[in-house]
């Protein structure tokens, strides 16, 4: 059985599960991955909901979400492996989803005229949930199995080698910590949170045309880069 998620399992052709049939034991699920999953869902919620309203861009709850959970797992749980750190991401990945659908859908809906209750909001958040997994259903042999190798899902590899470094440990943990702490503080200081350092750069041109360009400076972006590249 493999026993890694890492890109040099994206490079084979050969599609090899990382769960087999005969590892149900170890499925990671109990009471406490769930209240853990639970809480950093409704977390990654609520600031995806924040960013999302207030600048118009949501937050990518995977890698944070894996990280996190690490170790969460290896605080509170007392199964102690990667599947259960697999399912704190994904729910930290729901919650961020759920949220990035109803700020943008909502105020929509509300904009040309419709009525949202509370309980009418709730029940479009759970509709999209079942739609979402069972689209996922549908096409997840052919783009994880088939397409196995040719499709390389950055956000998903930087997860699952942070998934990687967390079961191996040792360096590979130190430094996905190290990473993960300096990122944050970079985080805090720029505009998205705090504002003390402005980590957007914009260029105007009035030569011919007149024209504006603006790019941000993202800790995250820039660690997925480098894990994928």
């Amino acid at each position: 059985m493999e026993k890694t998620f890492s890109k040099h399992t994206v490079a084979k052709t050969h599609y090899v599960p990382y769960a087999t049939d005969g590892a149900k034991e170890n499925s990671g699920g109990s009471t406490a991955i769930m209240i853990m999953g639970a809480i950093l869902a409704t977390i990654f919620a609520a600031s995806t909901a924040y960013s999302g309203m207030k600048a118009g861009l949501t937050v990518a709850a995977g890698i944070p979400g894996s990280i996190i959970g690490s170790g969460m797992v290896g605080v509170f749980a007392k199964k102690k492996g990667i599947f259960g750190k697999n399912l704190l991401q994904g729910m930290s990945s729901g919650g961020e989803s759920i949220a990035s659908g109803m700020i943008y859908v909502l105020p929509a809906i509300i904009i040309i005229g419709g009525k949202v209750n509370f309980f009418a909001g709730i029940a479009v958040g759970a509709l999209a949930v079942l739609f979402a997994v069972g689209v996922a259903s549908l096409v997840e042999n052919y783009l994880l199995v088939e397409e196995n190798g040719k499709l390389m899902y950055p956000e998903s590899t930087a997860i699952s080698e942070a998934l990687d470094a967390s079961e191996a440990g040792g360096d590979s943990l130190k430094h996905m910590g190290i990473g993960f702490g300096i990122g944050g503080i970079i985080t805090l200081l720029t505009t998205q949170v705090f504002g003390c350092v402005n980590s957007v750069m914009t260029f105007v041109g009035n030569s011919s045309y007149r024209w504006k360009i603006s790019t941000e400076v993202n800790p995250m972006l820039a660690g997925i880069g480098f894990v994928v590249g």
